[in-house]
């Protein structure tokens, strides 16, 4: 089961930021590339049965280089390399399982 996009609790990421006067160009700075284009914010609470953590190859790879490139914790960064070695030689439409921790 997923969110309705009709649902008035999810909006994109971008109409988040502007509704909230973020400086959207300094943003795209730290986020990555396809952040202000993919993802989304719930304001309110979503049952975790209701999050999807499969992603395509191509997205989860564009993921991870952006955090070993900009995580400021070298442990995690260290994890996310290991993380897109696993990754690496899947099809880009190949789906990733990523875990949720709370």
């Amino acid at each position: 089961m997923q969110l309705q996009r009709h649902d008035k609790k999810l909006i994109r990421y971008s109409e988040f930021l502007r509704k909230n006067g973020a400086n959207i160009a300094a943003i795209q700075k730290v986020v990555s590339p396809s952040a202000l284009l993919n993802w989304w914010v719930y304001l309110g609470q979503i049952p975790p049965h209701k999050i999807d953590t499969t992603l395509p190859a191509a997205l989860a790879l564009e993921c991870f280089d952006h955090h070993i490139a900009t995580h400021p914790d070298i442990e995690a960064r260290v994890r996310y390399k290991a993380l897109r070695a696993q990754v690496v030689s899947l099809a880009p439409d190949d789906p990733v399982s990523l875990e949720v921790r709370a």
